[in-house]
């Protein structure tokens, strides 16, 4: 294990404090210029918790150049079981009052930090920040999809969400192998339990290439990827269990409305199409009215639930 915890002499404690937390694996590519860009955050005292998961290139030199660009450092082996499992150790060990996720290969503007800091600061419920990306193209990330659309279907990223200590109290509270990705569970466990805010002024640079392990695609791809959905049903179990997990996790009882609609949603889900057909009637109700839910509920009638973010 390399492990190391340092305080800059320059730290300024009247500051926010955030601790980013950044998962690796064999980002040398292009993690000198993400680092640069979190070094660069304005107004904020940055603590930065790496989890390497193995790499074999210059990862881990990389970040120990930019030992004293930060308030703190702690540098530690990953479990060495993917991005999910990466991030989710990350929540386990990191201390902190705020926090946020980092991808190795992104580009953050100075005051991406601090514009999510002051959306969440004054909450005292698990809340969390999502704001948007820009690509090269110039197309901006959508607003994630809100509950309970967003039970069945992902669209956030976490290298964009900001939280607070209230919402990562309950995030180590799931087992990684009972969920898909920990963005997707960290919306939803904010979405139940407390609240959400979104910023559609982006504050990042989402790069697209060929080593993105989820990201944006053409919309071809996404249509493509939308019909073959179709074809399958094993991506049901995956995404039943993680809201069954987190409906556990999280203590939702019959008496919350919550509760109650996770339970139905999880009997129709584990039940005929007719079933699924027969729920999406009756709560029609309670998603919004557009293409996207029909979309959406199309997967889940079917049950060819999609794995991949579908914007």
């Amino acid at each position: 294990m390399v492990s190391t915890l340092q305080e800059s002499n320059n730290f300024l404690g009247a500051k926010h404090q955030v601790s980013v937390l950044l998962a690796t694996f064999n980002g040398a590519k292009y993690l000198n210029e993400f680092l640069e860009s979190l070094a660069a955050q304005e107004n904020v005292a940055i603590n930065l918790w790496v989890s390497d998961d193995g790499s074999s290139d210059k990862t881990l030199e990389i970040v120990e150049d930019f030992r004293n660009r930060f308030a703190n450092i702690y540098i530690c082996r990953g479990p060495g079981r993917g991005p999910k499992h990466n991030f989710i150790y990350l929540t386990t060990i990191a201390q902190g009052e705020y926090f946020a996720f980092a991808d190795q290969d992104d580009i953050w503007a100075p005051n991406k930090l601090i514009t999510g800091l002051r959306r969440i600061e004054t909450s005292s419920v698990p809340c969390l920040y999502v704001g948007s990306v820009e690509t090269r193209s110039g197309v901006t990330g959508k607003k994630p999809f809100s509950f309970p659309l967003s039970l069945t279907r992902n669209r956030s990223q976490g290298c964009t969400m900001i939280f607070n200590n209230e919402l990562i109290s309950l995030i180590r509270l799931v087992k990684p192998e009972n969920i898909v990705m920990h963005d997707w569970m960290t919306l939803l466990t904010a979405q139940i339990i407390g609240e959400v805010h979104y910023d559609e002024k982006p504050t990042m640079f989402y790069r697209i290439h060929s080593g993105n392990s989820i990201g944006h695609k053409s919309f071809y791809c996404k249509l493509k990827n939308y019909l073959s959905g179709f074809a399958r049903s094993g991506s049901r179990s995956e995404i039943t269990l993680q809201v069954s997990e987190l409906k556990s996790k999280l203590l939702l009882s019959i008496a919350d409305p919550a509760g109650v609609f996770i339970q139905n949603w999880l009997d129709a889900s584990d039940s005929s199409i007719q079933s699924r057909m027969t729920f999406c009637l009756r709560h029609l109700g309670n998603y919004p009215r557009n293409l996207e839910t029909f979309l959406t509920l199309g997967h889940f009638v079917r049950g060819s639930f999609s794995l991949s973010k579908s914007d």
